[in-house]
């Protein structure tokens, strides 16, 4: 396991942010390049996807981490 924990936003149409806290850097970069294609395989070739190492993965009022999050409101 390369990744202790993870969340994905929406930030606006077609785009998306995948946060990570990494474990270890062996292997991390063939992981996340295995990610996003995942994520386009899914989303659509066309999608904008951010990777975003992070020290820590805000956690919701009630304490828990959201792994999915949709900050886009449609207009």
């Amino acid at each position: 396991q390369l990744i202790r924990e993870w969340q994905f936003e929406q930030t606006g149409p077609g785009r998306f942010v995948f946060r990570f806290l990494p474990l270890c850097s062996a292997g991390l970069e063939e992981n996340l390049r295995q990610l996003q294609s995942s994520f386009k395989s899914a989303l659509g070739s066309s999608v904008g996807i951010d990777l975003e190492a992070v020290a820590e993965i805000p956690t919701s009022a009630t304490g828990k981490v959201r792994w999915i999050v949709n900050r886009w409101k449609r207009p």
